[in-house]
């Protein structure tokens, strides 16, 4: 039954808990069913929460529970001389939010673009995407053009210059493996959902400021998001580090940019979630545990760094100098600012990414030639892409980023 405004009932007085669990739980539902607003994310709680414009997932406690309870129903207690209106019961709040129901719908990852699922299928349909339990808020005025089954070899062409010839031209690689890498950081948040297990940090280095490793990462970030990074620091203890880590993964952002790293790098924090398929560990401010699929793409920057080899064996290097005391000096860009043009094209780069993925799926979606230890499931799928639409050098400099870390193995070899 429904009252007059059209909320459902909860009679709260002579009932057992359980019962009134169970209808709060079906107003609950069909609320979800009419506008989905609350998921369950490791056996927790959440819902979508603006900021900045744009939606981000945040755990639900007891407090807003309480006040989503209050708005989905009318709560009353009934007696002889009649029904009278009541506060929703804290100990229904408490218990929603302790024990939620396994038919919320999962959620992993909040997306501003289209990407693949687990299925090669492409996810291009802004909302709720059960099968690959991610949300696709698409911005206003954001558009892809349609992407080619089989794309063909023009269009590959095409894409490939748009990122080679427009995007990345004015960065002065070191190498063709540092410029694969790039685009390699490029095309992974578009199929991370590919790619069981976990995948390496994108370590953006350059001999000294000003060079334009931060302007790239940036831009990493910015195609994949459509949003200005907000990039985290190393803490200045493992344990800060450890709970930014926990902060950023709880907020379920598909790209993470660590900028500026100064010292050395060396976290055994760090070198966990990298290799970790979800992350254990306590939210700020509370007791329980929470278990946090770690699904996003990493990024790092940094001015010549000093890696331990535990970290070096979970990056690969994109490495640029621009051979000039005065990096920040330079002009004659192709497009300045390049920030700008990105927003503006953000689309048909979107669709170039897209579309030399579709070529490989289209192609029987081979395995890449070269492998790299605890990542192989990413270097079958980014090295299989890359090799497909026939850019080389994907882990051309990992020896040498082994060995410039790896200075106790120097000494003793």
């Amino acid at each position: 039954p429904a009252t007059t405004n059209g909320y459902p009932i909860i009679v709260v007085n002579g009932r057992q808990l359980r019962d009134i669990l169970w209808d709060t739980w079906q107003i609950v539902h069909a609320a979800n069913a009419r506008n989905t607003f609350l998921f369950r994310r490791s056996g927790r709680l959440v819902r979508l929460a603006i900021a900045g414009g744009s939606p981000q997932m945040e755990f639900i406690d007891d407090t807003v529970m309480y006040g989503t309870l209050a708005r989905l129903g009318d709560w009353v207690r009934r007696t002889e001389d009649g029904e009278f209106d009541v506060m929703p019961p804290h100990d229904v709040a408490k218990d929603l939010v302790a024990s939620p129901d396994s038919r919320l719908p999962p959620l992993d990852a909040i997306v501003t673009a289209p990407v693949f699922d687990q299925d090669m299928k492409l996810a291009a349909a802004p909302g709720y995407h059960l099968d690959a339990a991610l949300w696709y808020h698409k911005p206003n005025d954001f558009e892809v053009p349609p992407v080619s089954e089989n794309p063909s070899g023009d269009e590959v062409e095409h894409a490939k210059a748009l990122l080679i010839d427009e995007l990345l031209v004015d960065f002065p690689f070191v190498s063709q493996a540092d410029r694969a890498h790039a685009i390699a950081a490029l095309l992974l948040p578009f199929v991370r959902r590919l790619i069981p297990g976990p995948t390496p940090v994108h370590l953006f280095e350059a001999p000294m400021p000003g060079s334009g490793k931060t302007l790239m990462a940036e831009i990493v970030y910015l195609v994949a998001s459509g949003d200005s990074a907000d990039p985290m620091t190393l803490g200045k203890d493992d344990e800060e580090t450890r709970k930014k880590i926990t902060s950023v993964l709880s907020l379920g952002r598909s790209v993470i940019l660590i900028d500026n790293v100064r010292a050395g790098i060396d976290s055994a924090n760090l070198a966990a979630a990298l290799t970790a398929e979800t992350w254990q560990d306590r939210l700020l401010g509370q007791n329980k545990m929470v278990r946090i699929p770690n699904r996003a793409v990493w990024l790092l920057t940094a001015n010549n760094p000093h890696l331990t080899l535990e970290i070096a064996r979970r990056s690969i290097r994109i490495r640029i100098e621009p051979r000039s005391d005065r990096p920040w000096e330079r002009d004659n860009f192709r497009h300045t600012p390049l920030k700008p043009w990105v927003v503006e094209n953000r689309g048909v780069l979107v669709w170039s990414i897209l579309t030399l993925i579709q070529a490989w799926i289209a192609g029987g979606a081979p395995r890449g030639p070269r492998t790299l230890g605890s990542f192989e499931h990413w270097a079958n799928v980014i090295g299989g892409i890359l090799e497909e639409v026939g850019i080389g050098g994907f882990l051309g400099n990992t020896e040498e980023l082994y060995e410039s870390a790896d200075l106790e193995g120097q000494e003793w070899r």
